[in-house]
């Protein structure tokens, strides 16, 4: 996760005073978008703040149109009764992209996290060769807003996000899409972009964004938000990616790798992978990858395979030739897992990006292969991803909103 400022660096006020105001725009912000808070009194002892205080902080964020002031609350207690305070998710607009080598997709959310518009653009004839692929997609992203969204406002846009297959790397200055970090947008185009549309843009890798989309998911259907604070994530698709949440943060590393499960190897003899490891644990269990092998099997045992992964998950159960794959890709994949467990100690795990199709047998049969390591078996969670065809682009957009936006109030 990276965001760039039009400024180029992040913009604060320079005296302690100012920062400190800032920062408790930023806490009313979220206690009222998050629902905790719906008045100022609740804002001024949450906070500690005096009333005067906390009604400045609030004004700021109506004059900004984020915090509309809806009549006063019902209350048994005697006297004035204290104003309603609602945020106004419609006040701005968040334009995320999901970016691939195929295709743009491209989401309009409000600031509830809502998917409002989208569109996808298919990415062709594209020179791959090029240094700096980024001007080709920055043209694609610009011609969406322009020509083929309905209701983007440019008035209302609070920053732009893109979510893509990769990370940010501090030693080429560049984002790059994949391990073997052949298709690079510099910084340098993606810091011009910025500049012109005149609003942050941030960057997340695919696996985070999606973790993060389940963490938010997850704060509503559990009352103990401790609950949610951390998790693994497992995105297995055409690639197998994975990110950590710990602390309620997505936890990204120096490198900006953190959670790369993926690439941890299970066979130090296999092939060499893109990322430069041998035996990765992607190169055995994409979704691609366990289809082949469900094939190879079935054409052995003199049973039809399947065409599709989808085919695999509906009949693999029934069976036996798919179902030995399917299991051997559930040892595998617990092998990643406790690997994981080890060296972070979070054991709630949710899988995503594909794999879910499988359904309860394979969760079932992951879970035997994980209980039986002592350390984890008394601790373990095991769940899939809720379905939500757009969470890469609401799980950076919640996650600029909760921890890269800076809220300037005059």
């Amino acid at each position: 996760m990276k965001v760039l400022y039009p400024t180029g660096e992040v913009p604060v006020h320079s005296s302690y005073q100012q920062q400190v105001r800032e920062s408790n725009i930023k806490h009313v912000f979220d206690l009222v978008r998050s629902g905790k808070c719906t008045s100022r009194t609740q804002l001024s002892h949450t906070l500690n703040l005096s009333a005067t205080s906390a009604s400045a902080l609030v004004e700021t964020l109506t004059r900004m149109g984020l915090v509309i002031e809806s009549g006063p609350q019902r209350s048994i207690q005697p006297g004035r009764k204290p104003i309603s305070l609602r945020f106004n998710n419609s006040a701005r607009q968040l334009a995320m992209f999901d970016v691939t080598r195929e295709s743009v997709r491209f989401a309009l959310l409000n600031l509830s996290g809502r998917v409002i518009e989208t569109y996808t653009c298919p990415m062709t004839d594209i020179d791959w060769a090029s240094a700096d692929i980024g001007a080709s997609y920055v043209q694609v992203f610009e011609d969406i807003l322009e020509h083929h969204s309905q209701i983007f406002d440019q008035e209302r846009l609070l920053a732009i996000g893109i979510s893509f297959p990769g990370h940010y790397s501090p030693r080429r200055h560049a984002f790059a899409m994949g391990m073997a970090m052949n298709i690079c947008f510099t910084e340098t185009t993606m810091q011009r972009f910025t500049r012109r549309m005149g609003v942050p843009v941030c960057f997340g890798n695919v696996a985070m964004c999606r973790a993060y989309a389940q963490k938010k998911h997850l704060d509503t259907t559990h009352p103990d938000e401790a609950e949610t604070q951390d998790l693994l994530y497992v995105d297995i698709g055409a690639r197998v990616g994975g990110a950590i949440i710990s602390g309620g943060k997505v936890f990204i590393g120096p490198n900006g790798i953190g959670g790369e499960i993926g690439h941890l190897s299970i066979d130090p003899k296999g092939p060499v992978c893109a990322c430069g490891n041998a035996g990765c644990l992607e190169q055995y269990l994409n979704l691609n990858a366990i289809l082949a092998k469900a094939q190879a099997a079935c054409i052995e045992q003199g049973v039809m395979p399947p065409d599709s992964f989808e085919m695999l998950a509906a009949n693999y159960v029934q069976v036996p030739a798919m179902g030995a794959v399917v299991n051997e890709a559930a040892e595998l994949l617990a092998s990643g897992i406790y690997s994981m467990f080890c060296a972070t100690g979070i054991s709630q795990i949710v899988l995503g990006g594909g794999i879910e199709a499988l359904g309860h047998p394979f969760l079932k049969a992951l879970y035997a292969n994980l209980v039986e390591r002592p350390l984890l078996s008394g601790a373990l969670q095991l769940s899939y991803a809720a379905s939500n065809p757009y969470s890469e682009s609401a799980g950076l957009a919640h996650y600029f909103l909760d921890h890269m936006m800076v809220v300037l109030g005059n």
